[in-house]
């Protein structure tokens, strides 16, 4: 692990020489764009299901996942302190899968309330440790260049995910 040094050179070869990090954004890029799915595919299968109250029943949907992060992320962070910020990551990621891959099957709203616990947690889990991983494996001349390139290559998950997702329905 290169870790704090400093590092001369572009941020491209930098990045190169952090297989690790290569490896986070790749995961980064699918990660992103499971997680999109609530902007994109859940309001079209909330529309779907509930045509006449599509709007009320997202707004509920948003709100639990408000609430659950009000709540719950003190001690999910009390909680995960000690764990290191790639298995924090890990279960983040897993949490997102099962919260996301549960919409593809549910029908009822409470059960999309069940859901979005699991993908809120997965957020709550998410969005420190990233950082925190990030900044473990970037040297310290390199890191806002390193931070704009994760952004913007999570970025991408966000992009795809209605492209790809669209031609799959």
């Amino acid at each position: 692990m290169a870790g704090e040094n400093a590092e001369h050179g572009s941020a491209a070869a930098a990045l190169l020489h952090r297989p690790v990090l290569v490896a986070y954004i790749v995961i980064s890029i699918l990660v992103s764009f499971v997680y999109a799915q609530y902007n994109f595919a859940l309001p079209l299968q909330i529309d779907a299901l509930f045509t006449d109250d599509r709007a009320r029943l997202f707004g509920y949907i948003m709100t639990f996942n408000a609430v659950v992060v009000l709540f719950l992320t003190t001690e999910v962070t009390r909680l995960t302190s000690r764990s290191l910020p790639v298995t924090n990551l890990m279960i983040a990621s897993f949490l997102y899968a099962v919260g996301f891959g549960l919409n593809g099957y549910i029908k009822v709203m409470p059960m999309f309330l069940f859901a979005a616990f699991f993908w809120t947690l997965g957020e709550i889990l998410m969005v420190p440790n990233a950082n925190v991983f990030i900044a473990k494996y970037m040297p310290i001349t390199h890191h806002g260049r390193f931070n704009s390139i994760v952004s913007l290559v999570q970025g991408i998950g966000y992009v795809l995910c209605p492209w790809v997702t669209d031609r799959m329905i």
